[in-house]
């Protein structure tokens, strides 16, 4: 309450048959927000390995503030993907903060290029372990002898993010690497310098 922050931690995009209730929590989490007039937020997708384009989509129109389109011309996708969104009506319009690790996999990387490209948020922490174009559509096989399965990606999925080297992640606006001693004393040390950056904005 001091900082006047929300924080908002999503450690997947992937929720089977429960998607329908993710998108029922994002709408009352902006409802929230709106209501309570928050000044500052944390989205915390650290850990966040992916999931279905559209998860991440419906978080990015709560935290653009212009139309954006989602992927490229060359990927096949849902036509609406390869359109203009708009934000919705009651988008966030205060301060974000993104906090990332490198465990931030498939969709979570597609979202980081968007928020870079469009300028949204402080991105936090290290740089992701995918970045704006990742393989999938993937076939699922086993091998006859041993037993062992393994998936082939067959199609490309590209966003409209600029700029950014497709041989590496998402990198941070603040990289912060949490130490040994940081891990072993169980100090987040990402979230600790968001709210030391918070504090400081507010000073």
């Amino acid at each position: 309450e001091e900082t006047n922050t929300a924080s908002l931690s999503i450690r997947s995009f992937y929720f089977g048959d429960q998607v329908q209730s993710y998108m029922s929590f994002i709408d009352s989490v902006f409802e929230s927000v709106a209501e309570k007039k928050i000044q500052h937020l944390m989205v915390d997708v650290r850990g966040n390995g992916g999931g279905p384009s559209y998860t991440a989509a419906h978080l990015l129109r709560y935290l653009a503030q212009k139309p954006f389109t989602y992927f490229d011309k060359e990927t096949r996708y849902e036509d609406a993907f390869s359109q203009p969104m708009k934000p919705y009506e009651n988008a966030y319009k205060g301060e974000i903060y993104i906090l990332q690790d490198e465990a931030c996999g498939s969709t979570t990387g597609h979202l980081l290029s968007l928020l870079k490209d469009q300028k949204i948020g402080i991105l936090i922490g290290t740089e992701s372990g995918s970045t704006f174009s990742c393989n999938d559509n993937s076939q699922n096989f086993k091998l006859s002898h041993t037993g062992i399965t393994y998936r082939v990606a067959r199609s490309t999925f590209t966003t409209t993010a600029k700029g950014l080297a497709k041989n590496r992640g998402i990198m941070p606006d603040h990289p912060i690497e949490q130490s040994l001693e940081d891990f072993l004393l169980n100090r987040d040390t990402a979230l600790e310098f968001t709210y030391a950056l918070i504090k400081k904005e507010k000073e």
